[in-house]
């Protein structure tokens, strides 16, 4: 799971390491921001039962624990439902 989520993450900069892409691609704040909801990603989505409409999945994320910054990024995907965590992480990195 961790290796999908750190392929999908390489791709959006070019290759790398998570802390290294997260540094290369911003800086400051937005840097720690990033690197923490990566962090996040990769522990919220283990084991997330699907398919699941967007109100569900939103469901299981806050039943474990997701801030709102994870919740609104899901929201912004106006997409409606989720087969797989990689349809998640798509619909994020796409939004």
């Amino acid at each position: 799971m961790f290796d999908k989520i750190k392929d999908i993450a390489s791709d959006l900069v070019g290759g790398g390491e998570p802390a290294d892409l997260v540094t290369d691609y911003v800086q400051g704040d937005q840097a720690t921001d990033m690197a923490a909801n990566f962090g996040q990603y990769t522990e919220l989505f283990q084991g997330l039962d699907f398919p699941a409409s967007q109100d569900e999945l939103i469901a299981q994320l806050q039943e474990r624990g997701a801030d709102s910054g994870v919740i609104n990024q899901i929201m912004e995907t106006h997409q409606g439902s989720f087969n797989s965590v990689d349809d998640v992480l798509n619909a994020i990195r796409n939004r």
